[in-house]
């Protein structure tokens, strides 16, 4: 009876939380102790050298690493479109 109607606000929750995890960068730097674990935000941050920064691979890196973001909030664009009207009535 409760689920129902706050299903936009769980979807907004979840995508948010989602974003969230997607973006950490300490937490994993710390536990992980191969490179093949670490996320994308962390070898983004080692494409760079001590005294080189290559920026056309950490933007197209970066590029890449919001892909699947956007693609998450278009397809829960409706819940969170939905959630916008329900806390306007």
């Amino acid at each position: 009876m409760i689920v129902p109607p706050s299903r936009p606000a769980l979807a907004t929750l979840a995508v948010l939380a989602f974003a969230d995890q997607w973006r950490s960068f300490l937490w994993p730097l710390v536990a992980t102790r191969s490179s093949g674990m670490r996320p994308l935000e962390v070898g983004i941050a080692n494409l760079g050298g001590m005294y080189d920064v290559s920026w056309s691979y950490q933007l197209a890196s970066a590029v890449v690493a919001v892909i699947p973001l956007l693609v998450l909030y278009f397809v829960a664009q409706r819940y969170f479109i939905r959630g916008i009207e329900q806390t306007v009535v």
